[in-house]
C-alpha cells in the first residue's frame, strides 16, 4: 500500500486537485492564506462531532484558530462537539488532512448521530433538520471560510412587504447576531455589531454598491442588533430582485450574507373604455348640448 494506491482514493485526489487551487505550501507548519477559498465536509457516522485537521498529530494546524471558529459555528445548530480530529483517535491519510494539508481547503468531518445505522425516522426527524442549517451555513461562507465565520450572522433579512408596486417604498429589517457559536467545547469571543448594509441584485464580491442600514435602537452597541433601511423601488425594474444583507463586528469582521427576494410589480393600468362606454359618453355630451341649446332658445324667446 502506498499513497493514493487505491483507485477510489486516487479518484478523490484527482477530483480535489481539479476543483480547488493549491493554496498552501508543502511545509507542515505553513498556513493557508486568510483569503483561501473552499470548504470540504466528509460525512460520517457516528459520534455527534465536528472534526478538523490535524488527525495524525496532536500539534494544531497552522490555521487552527480559524478552523476552530468555523467548527464552533457549524456546531451551533446541532450541538455537536467541535474538536481537532485527533481528539477522536489518530488517523493517517484522512480526507480532511489531505484537503487541508495538500490544498489549504477548510476541511471537516462530521460524525452524524449516535449509531452507525440510524433508523430512517431518527434521520428524518432529528439528524437532518438539526444538521442541514450547518451545511447551508458552510455553503454561505465557502468563499472565505477562514474569515467570514468570525463576523456576525444576519439571522433574518425581511423586506416588508415582499411584493410591491413600482415606486412603493419598502422597509428592510435585519436581525444581526455575533454570538451564534456552539459552546460545548469552549466559547468563542463575541463582539458588538458595528455596522449593517444591504445590496440590490449584485453582491459585494461582484462589485455591488453597499447601502448602509441604521440601528433600530439608535446605536450599534451590543452583540445582537436590529437594523433597518428604507428602499425606494422607483429605480428598479419590474420583476424579482435579490436583497443581500450582511453585518460587521467591532473587530472589523464581516459575517455571512443572507439573501431574500423582493418582487416589484407594475402599477395597475387604468382600464380602457369599451365601445358601449364610448357611445354612452358621446350620447351624454350630445344630450347635454341639446339641453343647453333648448334652454338658450327658450330664454331668447322670452
Amino acid at each position: 500500500v502506498r499513497p493514493s494506491s487505491e483507485p477510489e482514493v486516487s479518484a478523490i485526489v484527482d477530483y480535489a486537485r481539479m476543483i480547488f487551487p493549491d493554496q498552501r505550501g508543502a511545509g507542515l507548519q505553513e498556513a493557508a492564506p486568510e483569503d483561501a477559498t473552499g470548504i470540504v465536509i466528509d460525512v460520517h457516522s457516528y459520534g455527534e462531532l465536528w472534526l478538523w485537521p490535524w488527525g495524525h498529530t496532536g500539534a494544531p494546524a497552522p490555521n487552527a484558530d480559524a478552523l476552530q471558529t468555523l467548527g464552533r459555528k457549524l456546531s451551533y445548530w446541532n450541538g455537536y462537539w467541535p474538536e481537532q480530529a485527533i481528539g477522536l483517535y489518530p488517523t493517517d491519510g484522512a480526507s480532511d488532512d489531505f484537503f487541508y494539508g495538500d490544498l489549504g481547503v477548510a476541511a471537516f468531518t462530521v460524525e452524524l448521530g449516535t449509531a452507525f445505522f440510524e433508523t430512517c425516522s431518527v434521520y428524518e426527524n432529528t439528524i437532518r433538520p438539526e444538521t442541514f442549517p450547518s451545511l447551508i451555513y458552510a455553503a454561505k461562507v465557502a468563499r472565505s471560510p477562514y474569515l467570514t465565520p468570525s463576523g456576525p450572522d444576519v439571522v433574518s433579512n425581511i423586506p416588508d412587504p415582499s411584493t410591491v408596486l413600482l415606486g412603493q417604498d419598502v422597509v428592510l429589517t435585519v436581525e444581526t447576531d455575533d454570538t451564534r457559536y456552539g459552546d460545548s467545547n469552549g466559547a468563542e469571543a463575541a463582539q458588538n455589531v458595528s455596522a449593517a448594509e444591504f445590496y440590490i441584485d449584485t453582491p459585494p464580491w461582484d462589485g455591488g454598491v453597499a447601502v448602509a442600514m441604521s440601528p433600530l435602537d439608535g446605536s450599534f452597541d451590543s452583540a445582537s442588533e436590529l437594523a433597518n433601511a428604507t428602499l425606494q423601488t422607483s429605480g428598479l425594474s419590474i420583476g424579482r430582485h435579490t436583497i443581500f444583507a450582511r453585518a460587521r463586528d467591532a473587530d472589523g469582521n464581516w459575517g455571512a450574507i443572507t439573501a431574500a427576494f423582493l418582487t416589484v410589480q407594475a402599477p395597475p393600468m387604468v382600464p380602457g373604455l369599451t365601445d358601449w362606454a364610448r357611445l354612452a359618453l358621446v350620447f351624454g355630451f350630445i344630450s347635454a348640448g341639446l339641453f343647453w341649446i333648448s334652454r338658450r332658445t327658450f330664454s331668447l324667446r322670452r
